[in-house]
């Protein structure tokens, strides 16, 4: 339990210094750090995945330079809405549209955040981030030892 534990936090803090940093500068539209709660949400029990939410929410809070404690919300909220559409869709479909749920109220609230609607930054969004989330998937699911999709 400690050493999964441990996997999920440098994970994560992997991602959030990725989101941070900017290696790719302003060509990548990806929250690292989002997809890594969505990446937790789903393949971990409720209290894990809401625990680490609260955390790397606060965290990209703090480093950013907004008044708000925007991410906090936002994580929290993707962890919820994620574990009561698994607790109530169980099948290798349903995570499909689960991810992209939480991709769609990421983008709905981060446009209501910034009053802004971005039309061609939404659609690279959601393509940056299916594949980016597909390689965090392909990458940590045998690092963290999580069973295929194809066993669901």
């Amino acid at each position: 339990m400690r050493e999964k534990n441990l996997k999920i936090f440098f994970t994560l803090l992997i991602l959030l210094l990725i989101d941070l940093l900017k290696p790719f500068g302003y060509s990548l539209f990806a929250e690292f750090t989002f997809l890594g709660i969505v990446f937790i949400a789903m393949n971990y029990p409720f209290r894990i995945a809401l625990i680490y939410s609260i955390i790397f929410g606060y965290l990209k809070d703090a480093a950013s330079t907004g008044n708000v404690s925007f991410s906090i919300f936002e994580f929290t909220c993707v962890a919820i809405f994620i574990h009561y559409f698994l607790h109530h869709f169980r099948k290798k479909e349903a995570k499909f549209f689960i991810f992209y749920g939480a991709l769609l109220f990421h983008l709905i609230a981060n446009n209501l955040y910034i009053h802004k609607t971005q039309v061609l930054f939404s659609i690279f969004f959601i393509i940056h981030s299916s594949v980016i989330f597909l390689l965090i998937n392909y990458i940590l699911s045998p690092w963290f030892k999580i069973p295929r999709a194809e066993n669901d």
